[in-house]
């Protein structure tokens, strides 16, 4: 009859696995019908994806690094949100300013002519001094004194009193840097030329200017004649052909000419005006009316732009292999006031965008992509040309623009150019399906042939159960029967004399402890299987709780004829540990009964505490053994008695009673205090059993 209801429950586990299984089975066929849809889903979007990473790396890659400008990054230009150049700086156009002489007194009019009259004759360099001197004593008007101190300047470098000359130029680099001469010229490069010209004749400590300044003045404030005044610094240094500092601000300026020459042309192709036959006009004065009258709209909008090589009569401004061909403007940074833009030669974009495209085969073979810079196709992928889109196998998958605004100029477009080789990989797919399905299966018998497994241990499981039930009966028989014989023999009479009446009473109490501690151990195993097991932790007396469990088990020694010992190593610490006192006593006393049942009479069994456990020096833990004189455990039942309801040997040639709990208990309680068993036996040589207790329990050992 048991047979007959555990074969059901089986046959209903197995069904329980291998209904999902065909369930599965049954799915995935149908699922593989439309797999073809799922690819091509797929597909769309790792092409989405990477038409949305083309775009904004084409981005990143056409974003000058560091303000570098050569064609590898792009020339860069600022421009203001009217059009106007702002970087580099427009080349200043050099008109005639007559210097208003009505704005002079009298004497300071006469004073004027004279000193213009005397420095136009080499003879009368003395007579120009003084006057100019008694003129700006006079305090004249700002663009007056500028020219005068200049002059004054020029006259006493002529008769080399090259101190007070030098006097002279530092006053206008320093304190009159706006000021212009009559011809328009700024006065401060020309009086930093003089001084770099004068430093060869003045002492090391006394020179002012350097032909650092000096370039970077002229490039950064450009008229006309910035380029022969940069020659000329350079002479008036005497510095050699290869001078460094001298070679790098002509390939500044150089540049900065190049540039000024693409704005130029960037400012025609986006101005609906022609263009005037005068290439000098155009590039020494950017053509700033040009720029305010035809307000270009792609320079205020930030937007990118293609525009045609300079005109002819601009070449000699930009080199020939850059000439032969178009330009692409980028804007690089806008705010509300300004735009930079970024210039890159046709064959640059190109290089560019074929690096982007060449990328998507890594992506997927079956993918192809198409790059358009400004609206004009630069790249395209190998195997696709923009004149198929539409026919079979060339299908639009995703599309990206950066930026996402109406004026974004980069645009990425990906196609399905390789059907064969995407669909290849679904019939792969199919496979690995089909594999795992098979796996499933392999899956599914493993899983039964575990519940098999599962089912024969829950039978073993029932059997000790059924075992422990018959020794915890017999175990409570034995003393309860013994109980009522000898409370029988006391209420009939047949027991006569105190002293053999006492005999009955100690033996009925010896059994009524046995039994006490018999249901104490059950209820204990009880709480602990069921996690109900609850400890109380506080300080304990470990010597006193130790000599006190040993004197209550000292009778049941006695009566089993086997000595008890105690032995203690080293003095305790000044704090009692924090133990559950009880719980320990409860363990202490099963280890010990144990090793009295199990010692022939006439031994010994010896419990020890020991506190020389250390750590650095500093006592750590208390070892608590228990040592008898028995037949001993083999090594590889060490681990198994600790087992719920192991007891070794058959329940026919067992010679000691129990139930099999008792170490399994002991064991829960050391590990509830953060410590562990430890076992020392072998057969013929005795057990000894340790617990092993930290002094300080740890926080997250719990009950």
């Amino acid at each position: 009859m048991a047979d007959g209801t555990k074969k059901p429950a089986f046959i209903g586990q197995a069904l329980m696995l291998l209904v999902p299984v065909i369930v599965l089975l049954a799915i995935g066929l149908n699922s593989l019908r439309q797999d073809k849809i799922q690819a091509h889903r797929e597909a769309a979007e790792r092409a989405q994806q990477l038409a949305d990473s083309l775009a904004a790396r084409g981005i990143a890659m056409f974003s000058p690094q560091n303000g570098e400008q050569h064609p590898g990054t792009g020339y860069l230009f600022q421009v203001s949100a009217s059009g106007e150049l702002l970087f580099p700086p427009p080349i200043a156009p050099l008109s005639p300013r007559p210097l208003p002489l009505a704005k002079l007194t009298r004497e300071q009019a006469e004073l004027w002519r004279t000193a213009q009259e005397s420095e136009a004759q080499t003879n009368r360099v003395a007579q120009a001094i003084a006057a100019y001197t008694k003129f700006l004593a006079l305090n004249p008007p700002t663009e007056f004194e500028a020219d005068a101190t200049y002059s004054l300047g020029l006259l006493y470098s002529a008769q080399g009193n090259f101190a007070e000359a030098v006097g002279d130029f530092r006053k206008l680099i320093e304190h009159r840097t706006d000021a212009l001469t009559e011809s328009g010229m700024p006065l401060k490069p020309l009086a930093m030329l003089k001084l770099l010209d004068l430093q060869s004749r003045l002492p090391q400590q006394a020179r002012a200017v350097s032909l650092d300044s000096v370039c970077s003045n002229l490039v950064y404030h450009p008229t006309p004649l910035s380029r022969a005044l940069i020659r000329q610094a350079g002479q008036s240094a005497g510095v050699p052909a290869g001078d460094s500092v001298f070679n790098r601000w002509m390939d500044v300026w150089s540049a900065h000419e190049k540039i000024r020459g693409l704005y130029a042309a960037a400012l025609h192709s986006v101005a609906d005006v022609s263009v005037s036959k005068n290439s000098e006009s155009i590039t020494k004065t950017q053509d700033s009316n040009l720029a305010a009258n035809s307000k270009p709209s792609a320079f205020a909008a930030g937007r990118a732009f293609w525009f045609a090589e300079p005109p002819g009569n601009l070449k000699g401004k930009l080199d020939e292999r850059q000439l032969s061909q178009n330009w692409l403007a980028v804007p690089h940074e806008k705010s509300s006031t300004d735009c930079w833009f970024a210039c890159f030669p046709e064959t640059q974009a190109q290089t560019l965008a074929r690096a982007l495209v060449d990328q998507t085969g890594t992506a997927a073979d079956y993918l192809g992509a198409e790059v358009r810079l400004a609206g004009k196709a630069m790249a395209t992928s190998a195997g696709y040309s923009p004149t198929e889109e539409g026919k079979e196998g060339r299908e639009l998958l995703g599309s990206a623009i950066r930026p996402e605004v109406e004026n974004g100029w980069v645009e990425a477009k990906v196609y399905l150019t390789q059907p064969t080789i995407l669909y290849r990989h679904q019939r792969v797919r199919r496979l690995w399906f089909g594999a795992l399905i098979a796996t499933c299966a392999v899956a599914a018998l493993a899983g039964l042939a575990a519940t098999w497994r599962s089912f024969k241990r829950q039978q073993r499981l029932n059997e000790l159960r059924s075992n422990f039930v018959s020794s915890v009966s017999h175990e409570l028989r034995t003393p309860v029967a013994s109980v009522r014989l000898l409370v029988e023999g006391l209420e009939s009479g047949r027991v006569s004399g105190a002293a053999k009446q006492k005999e009955y009473l100690h033996l009925m109490g010896q059994e009524c402890r046995r039994l006490s501690g018999l249901i104490d151990n059950i209820l204990d195993f009880s709480r602990i299987d069921d996690g109900r097991k609850q400890f109380e932790f506080s300080a304990t007396d470990v010597q006193g709780m130790v000599s006190e469990t040993v004197r209550m088990i000292e009778p049941y020694a006695v009566e089993r004829k086997v000595s008890l010992a105690l032995n203690v190593t080293a003095a305790p610490p000044v704090a009692p540990p924090i133990l559950d006192g009880l719980a320990l006593r409860q363990a202490l006393l099963n280890l010990i009964d144990n090793a009295i049942k199990h010692s022939p009479g006439g031994s010994t069994v010896t419990v020890g505490v020991d506190w020389s456990g250390t750590n650095n020096g500093e006592k750590r833990f208390v070892l608590i053994s228990v040592e008898d004189c028995g037949a001993g455990i083999p090594a590889e039942e060490h681990k198994k008695i600790f087992e719920r309801f192991y007891r070794r040997g058959s329940e026919l040639n067992r010679e000691t009673a129990g139930i099999g709990i008792g170490l399994t208990i002991v064991k829960h309680i050391v590990e509830a205090h953060a410590g562990r068993m430890l076992v020392r036996s072998a057969p013929g040589q005795g057990s000894k059993f340790t617990m092993e207790l930290p002094l300080s329990r740890k926080e997250e050992a719990t009950a």
